[in-house]
């Protein structure tokens, strides 16, 4: 491990370091105080001490540095060293110090969890892992200091979470797959405790799923091949209910959600701009955002609100005046797959991961083919604000990678 950086007490040292650059840095005066800067506006507060023994060990005071004062972060500190009769790194023999070394596994999971990233983790996704986390971790093993976790323990924790959730749920493996989930998150903790110096290995690597998957990739559903979808894509035309062709394919070209899709308004489309402007739909907990649409796409919705003049919606249903439904949409999916010979794990929201893997190919950068499929709008404030000066150049960008996009789809059905 590098030598940590000198910092001296000042506060708006210690501030300015918090909210800097990932760092580790060592007190002045304070020996074994360091303070570890995320990168991302926080940090933790270790004391780093040699027992008795001889062993280098570390006590988190705060996993909170953006929040505690540090005052308190020294009252902490001056309380361990004399009470416990250490000083920094040349220590008197404690028989409580054992008590004082390690965290906990709900502590080593919150450092995993904020622990710097090139692309920081979504409140949606940080929530998600929590709720795992609070519900199948915590009240088992989440006050079990990381040194005392077992493989054993985890292994009989795990099995006996999966059995109890399969008979929740009457044998059905769907949510007894959450003991998997629970099991990747003790993984994840336990390895940030290894990387940290808290414990020397992950014993919940020795550790085996509790649910077999159903297929050795771990997924129920996959992305069409090119092959897959040149055969679909050809196959709509025999749809009898041109209506919901038009939708399949217009989604297979631009890979939205079938919501947006099947619930699209006329008045949602500038046709001048060549822009769809996508509105927060029900079920859908993405923003509303504008969707540049390539000359391809362009043509296709022109076409589709040139055919039912008048009507509200992009694809109306001759049945009851509405929209086309997800279920017609999904159903005459379904027909075109055993049609075409197609597999059953092949389904229209995994265009999503399709055409992110053509602009892949096109050289589009991670976060355009994030955006291009509207994953978050945090991100997109993020990006204009950090790569594009304004909101027209970003525009610009989205638009050439949606285009990108377009030309590989184009150069696959017409193979």
């Amino acid at each position: 491990m590098t030598k940590p950086a000198k910092l001296t007490t000042n506060v708006k040292k210690i501030e300015a370091a918090v909210r800097g650059k990932r760092a580790r840095y060592g007190v002045v005066g304070h020996p074994g105080l360091e303070l570890r800067a995320n990168g991302n506006g926080g940090g933790s507060w270790y004391w780093r001490y040699t027992d008795a023994t001889g062993a280098r060990s570390w006590h988190v005071i705060s996993n909170q540095a953006q929040h505690v004062l540090f005052d308190e972060v020294f009252e902490a500190y001056r309380k361990l060293t004399e009470d416990l009769g250490l000083r920094g790194l040349h220590p008197n023999q404690s028989a409580a110090v054992g008590d004082e070394k390690m965290i906990t596994l709900a502590e080593a999971f919150e450092g995993w969890l904020t622990r710097p990233k090139a692309q920081p983790y979504r409140d949606t996704t940080l929530a998600k892992y929590r709720e795992v986390f609070a519900r199948y971790v915590q009240p088992a093993l989440g006050n079990v200091n990381v040194d005392e976790v077992e493989s054993k323990r985890v292994r009989e924790h795990v099995n006996g979470l999966a059995d109890r959730l399969k008979a929740q749920t009457r044998g059905q493996s769907s949510r007894g797959i959450q003991a998997n989930k629970a099991l990747d998150v003790i993984r994840s903790a336990l390895e940030w405790a290894k990387n940290e110096e808290h414990v020397e290995e992950n014993v919940a690597d020795r550790v085996s799923y509790p649910v077999a998957h159903e297929n050795p990739e771990g997924k129920r559903r996959r992305a069409p091949t090119a092959d897959e979808t040149k055969r679909l894509w050809h196959a709509t035309f025999s749809i009898r209910d041109t209506m919901i062709a038009s939708a399949i394919r217009l989604q297979m070209l631009l890979a939205r959600r079938t919501n947006e899709i099947v619930g699209a308004r006329c008045g949602e489309f500038d046709l001048a701009e060549a822009v769809w402007n996508i509105p927060e739909r029900t079920g859908n907990k993405s923003a509303a955002y504008a969707l540049p649409l390539p000359p391809m796409a362009l043509e296709m919705v022109t076409e589709a609100i040139a055919v039912a003049p008048g009507s509200e919606w992009l694809f109306p249903s001759v049945r009851n005046g509405r929209h086309i439904s997800d279920g017609m949409h999904r159903r005459e999916f379904s027909v075109l797959r055993k049609l075409t010979g197609v597999p059953e794990d092949v389904v229209l929201h995994e265009y999503r991961t399709a055409m992110s893997v053509r602009q892949y190919h096109a050289d589009v950068s991670t976060d355009l083919r994030a955006l291009s499929l509207n994953h978050t709008a945090d991100a997109k404030k993020a990006l204009v604000n950090s790569t594009y000066s304004e909101e027209k150049m970003f525009q610009k960008k989205l638009r050439d990678a949606m285009l990108a996009a377009e030309v590989a789809f184009q150069k696959i059905i017409s193979a």
